[in-house]
């Protein structure tokens, strides 16, 4: 009895447990369970029921009417206001009737993730307001689509349409043009479908269709499929996916990397369907599919698969240069490779997974001779002198020759090895400076060092284990070393990592100053090599306790004992960044493991783990044997920037890494031992470290790429030399574009009224609805008439007919006389001129001004010039603009005061703490806020680059200072030289640099 009531106390215990967690963890219990089972979940208690009515995910599996009632009813007591996710699968046509209320429902809660799945219900045409909607982000659907308007899904990133069997080429098409940002689309059974437009999906990346294209008797894909250098295939090869295949080739004509995953998980019919195809072509597959030396395939092997790979798909790849095939039925392709069309050598390499889960990949290179003239002759490059030949690798050959020696003497002449061993040691870093300072970084250089240093490590320990006793230490040490190493070097391409130094997310103080710290870990890596030469130096016999020696050696008061104790240390450290190492290195293997998406990496993927280790960051080379280096910490619009530096004699540079903001440590790799000049980022912090970088490297300029520069600090540049450059007298126009543009937007409340739409909220027209400002005869005030806040004015004054107010410490006559001709000529036309007024202080602006444009420079004096008084004096309905500078506007107040004042509204394209907004201001409808694209002009971008681009060619080259940097038309004309000299240097009175006279 007693154990049956521990037993039932136990299990409340347990209920009890579980009705306490808190509401989002059962809400995320709830929503992967079918909803008519967390219905009955809920009748537990009061509790349980409030919180599924809450659970943003609802799924329902229907197959009779009763279950349909229960729906109704369910959907009735639902409050959650907005769903993450809505599954609704219906098996019986007598749904039917409920089917336009559960999609309404769906669609107004602003569901992000839909399946709709009408089996039977074929003659169901869907509403009208299911094709606009602003928040569904993926969307999977098997029924009948006819859209008969147009279609706007302007949220949707992916798209599943299976067994679609009507849906027509113009249904397809309204769908695909409504879809903007789409990015994944799958067409499973569509087999009404033969024109096919991806011309308007510039964001596409996947594309699952393979088996519906062998209908398709058009295909269209844009620009970014056009220009597509890599293309992944995952696919089952068979006859019904090879025409899709062909078809993608054909419209990739770039194409110079392909990856081919194979998977059984392919709705296609397998293998035995080849042979028909084969027929069909008028080919003998007993004659096709043969081993070059005669032996015939055995169809009853699995290997067969692999001759699908026919040269019917790869006769379209005229410029493929690398190709990949990852799957389990690949081992014999090798002997069968097609005829490529081709100019050069192709590499192929392939991946095949044994039952043991041992990787086995293979690479060949193939010669081929080129059957097809390209049309567009490539400019001639340079001959490149042989990756062997580079001057690291030969320092590593020497290496190699020093360790060979010095394990040839070890036991005969140990002082001998010890001086040959550390000085292969200390070679290891005349390798890495020769690469960087050469430019001659290589894969098969970093193999090769890698591979020196751990062989060699490896020996010295073994040769240590036969020394001293016990001889355990060593090998485990020998084992640590390369376990942690490998390990390290395969998570880094799980975790799609750059590089394999890049440790900044791990939660060990220990593991980031190692690999951060270059001086720390130089005197890690060497502790270990001096301390094992101490070792075998002192070792008397083979038979020698290892404690012991070291015991008697640390009490001795010498030089030596000194210098154990001081390698020891550093030792300790290298062995705990070792385990640490293994330990976090095989956390991200486990969770790689479990990852789904992890086990459907590409090949490409598992080689780039080479380059990772041969360079600190990604970077793009142009003009690889040029005299000067120039690099540019991002890429950046157009090419003739690049052209540009490539003409005067430039090897240029460019950044990929994949991050949006690079770190001053990020920066001083890249700039390396040697770089002339270098092009920068408005969001980089230029200051002390990396001027004094770029000085050492023999730098002579640095330029952002903007107008501002208050993320450099000048004096520093100064102290070292270095010129700064920036860009102004391009982007005035296009920024005063963006500036009116808000202000039009935020007056006329457009980005409410767009949202309102997209949600389908909109019934009929009211007279209430979206009620904005009317500019026309408005007063626009201007803080900073400079250029921007000039032609801004222009704008507003003509465009809109606003009287002008305006505040800036100097007088704007050139504004002022246009204002007063164009009220001259309003009233000769007999309408009310318009006015200008120079106000005496900012605040007479901000209490007289409807409209509000900020445009002054960001100094201590202009900081929260914006602030919660200055907010106050401002009418209620004012609309405040800014696209000068974040820290102008106290945003923190700027949320309360739009808080406070619905009627007051704002337009930012800057933020106090970019790319952060204050908590708060998202959710503000009375604000339109944009990241940053004040200058996001196609041809503004393009001059900006050029201008950052000349900055940095003329402080090389010599040249003088352009006269006047905003009036830089002459460098920006693409039909002529530009002028010998740089277009504007910020510090070029305090360096003392020459004005040209041009």
């Amino acid at each position: 009895m007693n154990k049956v009531r521990r037993q039932k106390r136990k299990k409340g215990a347990e209920e009890d447990f579980v009705s306490s967690l808190p509401d989002v963890i059962l809400q995320h219990i709830l929503s992967f369970i079918p909803t008519k089972f967390v219905i009955r979940t809920s009748l537990l208690s009061k509790r349980w029921r409030h919180v599924w009515l809450d659970t943003p995910s609802v799924s329902f599996d229907i197959n009779s009417i009763p279950e349909a009632a229960l729906v109704n009813e369910t959907l009735s007591r639902y409050t959650v206001p907005k769903l993450m996710r809505f599954k609704l699968h219906i098996n019986k046509t007598n749904n039917t009737p409920h089917l336009h209320k559960w999609i309404e429902f769906a669609m107004s809660r602003n569901v992000e993730k839909l399946s709709l799945k009408f089996m039977f219900a074929r003659e169901y045409t869907v509403p009208d307001f299911f094709y606009i909607s602003s928040s569904v982000k993926q969307l999977t659907i098997t029924l009948h689509l006819a859209p008969t308007s147009s279609v706007s899904w302007t949220s949707l990133k992916s798209l599943s349409l299976n067994c679609c069997s009507r849906i027509s080429n113009d249904s397809l098409a309204k769908i695909l043009s409504g879809c903007s940002i789409l990015e994944s689309l799958r067409l499973y059974q569509c087999n009404e479908i033969t024109f096919l437009d991806l011309s308007k999906s510039l964001g596409l990346r996947t594309l699952d269709m393979l088996e519906n294209l062998r209908h398709v008797e058009k295909l269209t894909l844009g620009a970014s499929f056009l220009q597509a250098k890599a293309l992944t295939l995952e696919t089952h090869i068979s006859q019904y996916v090879i025409p899709g295949v062909e078809k993608v080739l054909q419209n990739s004509p770039d194409l110079k990397k392909l990856t081919v995953h194979i998977t059984i998980n392919c709705n296609t019919i397998q293998g035995w369907y080849l042979d028909k195809y084969l027929d069909s072509q008028g080919l003998n597959p007993d004659q096709c599919w043969k081993s070059i030396d005669g032996v015939r395939w055995n169809k009853t092997c699995p290997d067969v698969e692999s001759k699908h790979l026919d040269t019917h798909m790869l006769q379209y790849t005229k410029a493929l240069e690398k190709m990949f095939l990852w799957g389990n039925r690949y081992f014999r392709f090798i002997e069968m490779v097609p005829a490529l069309s081709h100019n050069n050598k192709v590499s192929i390499a392939f991946s095949h997974f044994w039952v043991y889960r041992r990787w086995v990949c293979v690479s060949v290179h193939f010669p081929f001779k080129s059957k097809l003239v390209m049309a567009k002759k490539e400019r001639p490059r340079p001959e490149k002198l042989s990756v062997y030949l580079y001057i690291p690798n030969i320092v590593g050959y020497i290496r190699v020759l020093l360790n060979c020696v010095a394990f040839a003497v070890c036991f005969s002449n140990k002082t001998l090895f010890s001086l040959l061993y550390f000085f292969s040691f200390c070679c290891d870093a005349v390798d890495g400076w020769c690469a960087r300072r050469f430019n001659q970084v290589s894969t098969f250089g970093a193999v090769l060092d890698m591979v020196t240093d751990r062989v060699s490590t490896a020996c010295l320990l073994v040769i240590l284990s036969q020394v001293y006793r016990p001889s355990l230490v060593f090998l485990s040490l020998l084992a640590l070393d390369i376990a942690s190493h490998w390990l390290q070097m395969y998570s880094t391409f799980l975790a799609g990592k750059s590089s394999h130094k890049d440790v900044k997310d791990s939660t060990s103080w220990l593991f980031r100053l190692y690999y951060g710290n270059r001086i720390f870990m130089c005197y890690c890596c060497v502790s270990c090599e001096v301390l094992y030469i101490i070792l075998l130096l002192i070792a008397k016999n083979q038979t020698q306790n290892l404690l012991n020696v070291v015991v008697a050696t640390l009490t001795q008061i010498s030089p030596l004992s000194f210098l154990l104790a001081l390698t020891l240390f550093g030792w300790s450290m290298k062995q705990t960044v070792n385990i640490i190492q293994m330990k976090t290195a095989a956390d991200v293997c486990v969770l790689g493991e479990s990852d789904t998406d992890t086990s459907a990496l590409s090949l490409s993927e598992n080689f780039s783990l080479f380059s990772a280790m041969a360079k600190p960051v990604a970077i793009e080379v142009y003009n690889p044997n040029g005299k000067y280096r120039v690099v540019s910490t991002k890429p950046m619009p157009g090419t003739r920037w690049i052209n540009l530096l490539i003409d005067q004699g430039c090897r240029v540079e460019i950044c990929h890494l994949k991050k949006t903001i690079l770190s001053v440590e990020d920066i001083v790799d890249l700039i390396g031992d040697k770089c002339d000049g270098v092009i920068g980022q408005l969001t980089e912090d230029w200051g002390e470290t990396l001027f004094s970088a770029l000085s050492k490297a023999g730098g002579k300029a640095f330029s952002n790429m903007a107008v501002g520069y208050n993320n450099v600090d000048v004096e520093a540049a100064n102290k070292y030399n270095i010129a700064v450059g920036n860009t102004p007298g391009v982007l005035t126009e296009t920024t005063a574009e963006l500036a009116a543009s808000l202000s039009l937007a935020a007056a006329r409340r457009i980005v409410e009224a767009d949202g309102f739409m997209r949600a389908g909220l909109y019934e009929g027209w009211l007279p209430h609805l979206f009620v904005g400002n009317l500019l026309k005869g408005q007063t626009v005030g201007v803080i900073g008439a400079g250029r921007i806040g000039s032609a801004y004015a222009r704008m507003m004054v003509e465009g809109f007919k606003m009287n002008l107010i305006y505040y800036d410490l100097y007088q704007s006559t050139r504004l002022e006389k246009f204002v007063t001709a164009y009220g001259q000529f309003l009233k000769a036309n007999g309408e009310q001129p318009v006015t200008w007024k120079r106000a005496s202080s900012m605040e007479e602006v901000l209490r007289e001004a409807d409209l509000i444009s900020l445009h002054p420079v960001l100094d201590k004096t202009t900081y929260h010039l914006v602030n919660k008084e200055r907010l106050a004096i401002m009418k209620k309905e004012a609309i405040l603009v800014n696209c000068s500078r974040g820290p102008v506007i106290d945003e923190a107040a700027l949320v309360d005061h739009l808080r406070e004042n619905p009627m007051f509204r704002v337009g930012l394209d800057v933020f106090e703490e970019e790319p952060f907004m204050k908590p708060g201001l998202a959710d503000m409808k009375n604000a339109v806020v944009v990241p940053h694209i004040a200058s996001a002009s196609k041809w503004t971008r393009e001059g900006m680059a050029t201008l950052a681009a000349l900055n940095v060619l003329g402080r090389i080259k010599g040249y003088p200072i352009w006269n006047d940097p905003n009036r830089v038309d002459p460098f920006l004309n693409e039909n002529a030289s530009p002028p010998a000299a740089s277009p504007s240097i910020v510090n070029s009175k305090a360096l003392g640099l020459p004005v040209s006279k041009l």
